[in-house]
C-alpha cells in the first residue's frame, strides 16, 4: 500500500514486495515429520505435492511434501509464498 501513495487515476506502477514485507522468509521450524502410516492410502505420495491437514483448532491447510523417507514424511507447513518476493503490476482505476 506505501508503494501507491502518491499516485493518481491513470497512473501505472510496477511494485516489488520482499518476503520480509509480504510472506516472510521460509523457516525451518515450519517443517514438521510425520509417519507415513497417518497418511490415507489414497494420497499421492510425491515430492510438491499439496496435501491437506488439519490446524490443532480444526482449520484446513495446504501443506506440501518437502521429503519423504522410508517410514516418514516431512512437510512444509510455510506459507506457499513464503521466501519469495512478489511482484505486482498496477493502474489506478480509481480513488475512493
Amino acid at each position: 500500500e506505501k508503494s501507491l501513495a502518491g499516485l493518481h487515476v491513470g497512473d501505472k506502477k510496477t511494485v516489488r514486495v520482499v518476503p520480509e514485507e509480504a510472506y516472510g522468509a521460509m523457516d525451518p521450524k515450519a517443517y514438521k515429520e510425520f509417519q507415513k502410516a497417518q497418511f490415507p492410502p489414497d494420497v499421492p505420495l510425491k515430492v510438491g505435492t499439496l496435501v491437506e491437514a488439519r490446524s490443532p483448532k480444526g482449520e484446513r491447510l495446504l501443506v506440501k511434501i518437502l521429503e519423504i523417507k522410508d517410514k516418514s514424511i516431512i512437510l512444509d507447513f510455510n506459507h506457499p509464498l513464503a521466501g519469495k518476493e512478489l511482484e505486482f503490476h498496477v493502474e489506478v482505476l480509481n480513488i475512493v
